[in-house]
């Protein structure tokens, strides 16, 4: 027969403290009892005690604990310190209404101690309306409308993308907002705080687009865009009116600003009254052919409204960097429009056209009539006609007996 006996375990604490026992009895878990069963005799069970205190005494304290049935048991002694040096009045650092504690709370022992009403860390926030301290004094919207208020501090949502984050005191800013260039965030030359790109040491602008060099403006002479233009973000910007072209090299064309002089002095002399004419003041030659002659010449060509010609001219500077004109004697013009022939193409095509569709229909009526006339025919070749008495027809003879009449 197998002896089995019960361990309990028993206190005297007063109402200020609170006593709790812990054990595993046989084995298995943890769990909160003060007492184990089925012990076999010689078995070893441990017990945990958990004491708190759960008022500041007035006095020192003092209790046991002790095992149900053995004279034995152990005496605690409690002496309680409810304060700590930095709480008790006269300590030099304790700051009464301290501005740590936005005036409403006092700050000792490194924190503060909120008046009644006042909550928070530094007692930021009435308890009244906890999630005022979570609003900017510009806005109605908690954390900036992206993350929640915990005690007078802004907690903010995370993204669905790690790198997003989500920042500041009312979670305000972000690193993925900023201006973007070639679908990059600041154009991948930077990184974004708080909605603003931050560009690095060679670029710069709201996207970080803009290089800070002037490298990309130098045209083939050295000179920043030709010295015809200014270099903004890394592209030339050329003068009004004058040079274009990538790094502004290409000089500007007079074709469409001569074109009346030389229209009016080569091809309309009678015209000097005319505005082209009262313009100019440069000097045409008339020459049987214009040609490039080099790189300096400029070749044009225009058409003449009037009588739908083309004119050619040249221009070029000489060595006294004054204007020369060159005008093609001879203007390209288109060969006449043969008005008469196509009015009578156009009448012989028509007339050509009807005839050919009347006989088209005449033949095709004389076909269609033939083919009638065969087959009538062949029906006619094949019907056999059968004698018949015509019921209406009545021969020219008869006869009429006489009653009178007897025969003797």
């Amino acid at each position: 027969m197998n002896i089995t006996s019960k361990i309990e375990f028993v206190h005297e604490a007063p109402k200020e403290i609170d006593v709790k026992f812990y054990s595993k009895c046989r084995g298995g878990s943890r769990k909160e009892t003060s007492s184990c069963d089925g012990l076999n005799i010689g078995e070893k069970v441990e017990f945990e005690t958990q004491i708190t205190l759960k008022s500041c005494p007035d006095n020192y304290l003092q209790f046991s604990i002790k095992p149900v049935g053995i004279s034995e048991e152990l005496v605690v002694h409690v002496e309680a310190v409810c304060k700590c040096d930095c709480e008790l009045d006269g300590d030099s650092e304790r700051e009464m209404n301290s501005s740590k504690c936005n005036s409403h709370g006092d700050h000792e022992c490194g924190q503060c101690t909120c008046h009644e009403g006042r909550d928070g860390r530094n007692c930021q926030f009435d308890t009244k309306d906890p999630d005022a301290p979570c609003r900017p004094l510009d806005s109605t919207m908690v954390c900036s409308g992206r993350g929640t208020c915990d005690r007078g501090d802004c907690k903010c949502s995370s993204r669905g993308n790690p790198e997003e984050k989500v920042s500041g005191k009312f979670c305000e800013c972000d690193n993925f907002s900023c201006s973007r260039f070639g679908g990059l965030i600041c154009g991948g030359n930077g990184k974004c705080e708080c909605g603003k790109c931050e560009c690095e040491s060679d670029y710069m602008g709201d996207d970080c687009s803009c290089p800070t060099s002037n490298s990309a403006c130098n045209a083939s002479n050295g000179l920043i865009c030709n010295g015809q233009g200014d270099c903004k973000c890394g592209k030339c910007i050329c003068h009004a009116t004058l040079y274009t072209g990538e790094h502004c090299q290409t000089c500007p064309s007079l074709c469409a600003e001569m074109r009346d002089c030389v229209q009016c002095k080569a091809f309309r002399p009678g015209e000097s009254d005319s505005d082209g004419c009262k313009k100019c003041q440069e000097q045409v030659i008339l020459v049987d052919d214009v040609k490039e002659a080099g790189p300096q010449t400029q070749m044009c060509r225009f058409n003449d409204k009037k009588d739908d010609c083309t004119f050619f001219f040249t221009y070029e500077y000489d060595t006294n960097q004054q204007l020369v004109l060159k005008a093609q004697r001879t203007k390209h013009c288109p060969p006449p429009v043969p008005v008469l022939a196509i009015v009578l193409g156009s009448v012989l095509g028509v007339l050509a056209i009807g005839l050919a569709m009347l006989l088209t229909w005449r033949l095709v009526a004389t076909i269609r009539d033939r083919r009638e006339f065969e087959k009538f025919m062949k029906e006619r070749a094949a019907a056999r006609w059968d004698k018949e008495v015509n019921p209406l027809y009545k021969g020219p003879a008869a006869t009429f007996s006489n009653p009178n009449f007897l025969s003797r």
